[in-house]
């Protein structure tokens, strides 16, 4: 008996030790991405210490592991284990909600971050992401309060100023969505927005602006057809019919999209006469 008493701490130490290893070695494969080796990795230490409370970080790594392989009924399936051991883990619910957007299932994905936000209301991934998802669901007026929420404690994000502008433009805020666009802008440029923001410049009849807008942004992305197509517009609202027909087919040749051309050129509402 006295023998067993000595040995059982040593042994105990033993498989803690290597319990460790395995969870270090699970982060290795991780980190170069080696997913099966991970995957066996993890199990060998779930198995090793069954009760170990650190068991619920390993399963939900587990859960981002199984994710990638494609197996997401076994991922869900870990982050579930995972969650009944540690409820309240940011970390565990945030990692699902991936898996839940990577299926498809937005639903179950809000209601993550929901939980993820009620614990964390500044958490920047899941505020951010909650913004988007809300947006995709068309509630413009929710999305906007995550925006400007998220813009007011963390750094400024190009494609949540734009989605703000979105929301603004949905809700009718036309004005308000320019000044998003134009923070947007200064944050990240890139050229959907210089066309965005241009195109709702002539929907707001503010021709003047659109037109420095567009000349400029030509000069920054001189192959994205979509700008020379705001240049026909304004040329055609300028009567200068010709000129704009030659923008239209460089447009074209660039690649912008036809049907694009044929709605902002040929539509009766035509931008800047609405």
């Amino acid at each position: 008996m006295a023998l067993f008493a000595l040995s059982h701490p040593f042994s105990a130490k033993a498989q803690s030790e290597r319990y460790l290893e395995l969870a270090d070695s699970a982060d290795m494969c991780i980190a170069k991405e080696n997913w099966h080796l991970a995957e066996e990795t993890i199990t060998a230490a779930l198995r090793l210490e069954p009760a170990n409370a650190a068991n619920a970080m390993l399963l939900s790594n587990l859960g981002v592991v199984r994710t990638r392989l494609k197996d997401y009924n076994g991922a869900l399936q870990a982050f579930d284990i995972a969650l009944a051991m540690a409820p309240n883990s940011k970390s565990v619910r945030i990692n699902r909600a991936r898996t839940y957007l990577e299926t498809h299932e937005d639903e179950a994905a809000l209601k993550d971050l929901d939980d993820v936000l009620a614990l964390d209301s500044l958490q920047d991934w899941s505020l951010r992401t909650h913004a988007l998802l809300l947006l995709s669901q068309r509630k413009f007026k929710e999305s906007k309060e995550d925006i400007i929420r998220h813009q007011r404690h963390h750094a400024s994000d190009a494609d949540l100023l734009a989605a703000a502008a979105a929301c603004c433009i949905a809700m009718g805020e036309n004005e308000e969505a320019v000044e998003w666009y134009d923070k947007s802008i200064a944050t990240k440029q890139n050229p959907e927005n210089w066309f965005a923001r241009t195109l709702l410049k002539i929907e707001l009849g503010r021709f003047g602006e659109a037109d420095d807008d567009v000349r400029r942004a030509i000069a920054i992305y001189p192959d994205y057809g979509d700008l020379y197509l705001l240049r026909a517009v304004l040329k055609k609202n300028n009567h200068l019919l010709t000129e704009s027909e030659e923008d239209r087919r460089l447009a074209i040749r660039k690649g912008a999209d036809p049907t694009l051309a044929a709605t902002l050129l040929d539509e009766p509402s035509l931008p800047g006469k609405r």
